[in-house]
């Protein structure tokens, strides 16, 4: 062989043998496609109850495993690079998986893709899109009515389905013919999702009403269950304090007592009770502060539990009194004082006893009291709501499972001795409560002084005797 095809055969080999190993690697990525992490966007499937089912499918892992995959989503009009991420943990193994979506914008053109992340890096499906239905009628419930006086009444309702699509309005509606509409006298509350709470106002005293919960989307107008109710006579007494807020009463025993809780912003003389909302102002206060707030500083829990008070608000700055009757006006109405230990004494003794009275002064509507409300009879017509308290530190407890009320009579000089209803127990709690907590009043009406007829006293004089024969 000549030293030229030496040379060439030489140079050859090596050439040779890289064309094998390149096609040896060609061959191995062919053969072993899982060296490669793949994933796919699979399906969208619509579930009941507007829950949408997305499914992808990871194909092949790569050399490294899989730290993250899940799905990006977002309205078509959004890239889908600035879409919002479902999460999943690491995948184990390769094959499909699948992640849930919740209440989105009806009749709204979405985009998706799968995604799975490992230390090479993250790779994606193809994008895939999907329209949600139309949106439907919401559902709505209505809920029983309570606070019955000559003109007014509480209901409200709660909206258990949206039907896919924002709720523009909502409230209560009532007329005195069956099936009231939005054309009929109506509330309109805030629009949020769960439940909510209607004051129904203007009523006529002694008529017979129809109530029902409504609310509207783009799609309509739905309507809960129907309620029926019949306001007061006019022969029901009523008491009215400074603020105009009206309060229907009750006679039990030889007292008579409101059946709602105060709600009064100002004392009987027109001064203004200090309105104190914040947490640190509130754990602030003494045993001598005056100030008054509603539960979880909202207006709207003012009528249905009144407001909450000091004890020196209560008392509007007057010593402690154990009297029967009191004798302290503090925050009630003209003609009307805070009941002492002794007077709320004579009331439970009247219903039977602490140990059974408190199931006869507790309102029966459930949706004020939690569940169970034990022994709830309210055969007393005293009609306690669970309005809870103030703690002294200003944070707020116990609204739903208990009614505290204040007396005008202190244990200590922090401490003053209050009424309290509990959801569990049918009797009466008597316990000392710091006087910078904010608790519920009810008022007792002053006794009413007897006048007795005049009496005229005749001269002997100015009679003629006769005698017999």
């Amino acid at each position: 062989m000549s030293q030229r095809r030496k040379i060439l055969f030489s140079l050859s080999i090596p050439v040779f043998i890289g064309m094998l190993f390149f096609l040896s690697l060609v061959s191995t990525c062919e053969r072993f496609p899982e060296l490669e992490l793949k994933v796919t966007t699979d399906s969208i499937v619509f579930l009941p109850d507007r829950v949408f089912e997305l499914s992808g499918t990871i194909e092949s892992f790569g050399r490294e495993p899989v730290t993250q995959h899940g799905f990006y989503w977002v309205e078509s009009t959004t890239p889908i690079e600035d879409g919002n991420p479902i999460e999943l943990d690491n995948k184990r193994s390769k094959g499909n998986f699948t992640s849930t979506i919740f209440n989105l914008q009806a009749n709204t053109k979405f985009n998706i893709r799968a995604y799975a992340t490992s230390a090479e890096g993250t790779v994606y499906g193809e994008v895939k899109s999907f329209t949600t239905p139309a949106p439907g009628l919401p559902t709505v419930t209505t809920t029983a009515i309570s606070n019955i006086s000559q003109g007014s009444a509480m209901s409200g309702g709660t909206i258990i389905d949206d039907g896919g699509d924002t709720i523009t309005a909502k409230g209560v509606c009532w007329d005195t013919q069956d099936a009231p509409t939005i054309d009929n006298n109506h509330t309109t509350d805030s629009s949020e999702l769960g439940s909510f709470t209607s004051k129904i106002t203007g009523l006529e005293c002694g008529t017979n009403y129809y109530v029902r919960a409504y609310a509207t989307n783009t799609a309509g107008t739905s309507y809960g269950n129907e309620e029926t109710f019949s306001t007061l006579s006019s022969s029901g007494e009523t008491v009215t304090d400074f603020d105009g807020n009206v309060y229907q009463t009750v006679q039990i025993g030889d007292q008579i007592w409101m059946k709602e809780n105060l709600k009064v912003t100002h004392f009987p003389d027109g001064s203004e009770i200090p309105l104190v909302e914040g947490i640190a102002a509130w754990n602030a206060l003494t045993a001598n502060s005056k100030a008054y707030c509603w539960y979880d500083n909202s207006a709207s829990n003012k009528d249905i539990y009144g407001s909450l008070y000091t004890w020196a608000a209560a008392m509007n700055g007057a010593s402690s009194s154990d009297a029967d009757p009191s004798g302290i006006q503090g925050a009630c109405p003209d003609g009307w004082h805070l009941p002492s230990d002794v007077e709320w004494t004579e009331l439970t003794s009247y219903l039977g006893g602490t140990l059974v009275a408190g199931g006869k002064m507790k309102d029966t509507t459930s949706v004020y009291w939690d569940s169970p409300n034990t022994v709830a009879t309210n055969e007393s017509d005293f009609t306690g709501l669970p309005g809870g308290y103030r703690n002294p530190s200003g944070l707020f407890s116990f609204k739903g499972t208990n009614g505290l009320w204040w007396s005008s009579t202190e244990e200590t000089s922090d401490h003053a001795w209050e009424r309290m209803l509990g959801d569990v127990v049918e009797f009466v709690m008597t316990n000392a409560f710091l006087k910078s907590g904010g608790l519920s009043i009810r008022c007792v009406k002053d006794e009413v002084d007897i006048v007795l007829p005049t009496i005229t006293t005749l001269s002997i004089s100015s009679l003629t005797v006769s005698s017999a024969e």
